[in-house]
């Protein structure tokens, strides 16, 4: 019931941040920003929870089901499946012009049960937002929606198999690590530990979590008094040598986080193929290649 609760509040937190506020996109990294804050007073409220009712407390399991749930819900509005899902079956009508053709073109091969109808311009109400007292047509989602989320549900299902089916090979025989669910998990496993072992009695995460928290806090200040002192990070595009993309360079925490619980092989693979990226974009420059891809501020194309 707590992570059905975890996954509407993340689900209301990101479109309310996404289409009404247009704030930060809390759902955008690997392990959304709105999950995280969130898991994060969860598992701190679960901890004083704990010291004063230990059986209203939440155990390691519970804690992770809750995280799971939360991986997945934070998955699915705004930036996540909602936002390119809906987008993608919409938009060849939203975007038809006399230009471009696609109502001549485009909409004869369009089949009606797979991307709704533009019947009294629902999908221009979709991106503009209904006139004031308008109902929503949703009629013109009903068959779409069903054929879609059938398919959706069953690459789900899929996914879901083709994991069970290789979880002994990569927890047991291989023991892959996933570093981003590290420090969750390490939280997680505070709520079983004794007063005096788990995460929360080390001396060194409080020092270290006080200082990160210490250093955003006072940044996160500068955003609202834009007059308040900042402390700069060394965030900038690093210049070093013709032909070559640019690097952004700088205090990242959250990188220093991932390090510290990732394989070094998984280190030394990524820092790796990063220089042979960066030597493939240098060498197709100078011999005269087109690179299509913008690499940094101020970077040519090709």
């Amino acid at each position: 019931m707590f992570g059905i609760l975890t996954v509407i509040w993340i689900g209301c937190w990101n479109t309310y941040c996404e289409y009404i506020a247009s704030t930060s996109r809390m759902n955008i990294s690997h392990f959304p920003m709105a999950l995280l804050c969130t898991y994060v007073l969860i598992v701190f409220a679960n901890q004083i929870l704990r010291s004063r009712f230990q059986r209203l407390a939440f155990n390691k399991n519970e804690l992770l089901v809750v995280l799971a749930m939360g991986l997945v819900g934070a998955a699915i509005p705004a930036y996540g499946l909602t936002s390119f899902f809906l987008g993608m079956i919409s938009v060849p009508y939203y975007r038809a012009t006399p230009e471009n053709q696609w109502t001549e073109l485009v909409h004869p091969h369009l089949p009606t049960w797979l991307t709704p109808s533009n019947e009294g311009g629902a999908m221009r109400w979709l991106f503009e937002g209904l006139p004031y007292g308008m109902d929503v047509p949703w009629d013109v989602w009903y068959v779409p929606m069903f054929w879609w989320l059938s398919l959706i549900a069953a690459i789900t299902v899929a996914s879901i198999a083709i994991s069970t089916i290789l979880r002994k090979q990569w927890s047991e025989n291989e023991r892959v690590t996933y570093p981003m669910l590290g420090p969750p998990v390490s939280l997680a496993e505070a709520a079983d530990a004794g007063d005096r072992d788990g995460l929360f009695s080390t001396r060194l995460f409080w020092v270290g979590f006080g200082l990160i928290f210490l250093v955003k806090g006072w940044n996160i200040i500068s955003y609202f008094i834009p007059g308040f002192p900042q402390i700069w990070l060394g965030q900038q595009w690093l210049y070093f040598a013709r032909y070559y993309p640019p690097q952004h360079t700088g205090i990242n925490f959250f990188t220093i986080g991932f390090a510290y619980f990732a394989n070094i092989d998984l280190l030394f693979s990524i820092l790796v193929f990063h220089l042979l990226y960066m030597n493939e974009i240098a060498l197709s420059r100078r011999i005269g290649l087109a690179i299509t891809a913008k690499t940094g501020p101020g970077d040519p194309v090709a």
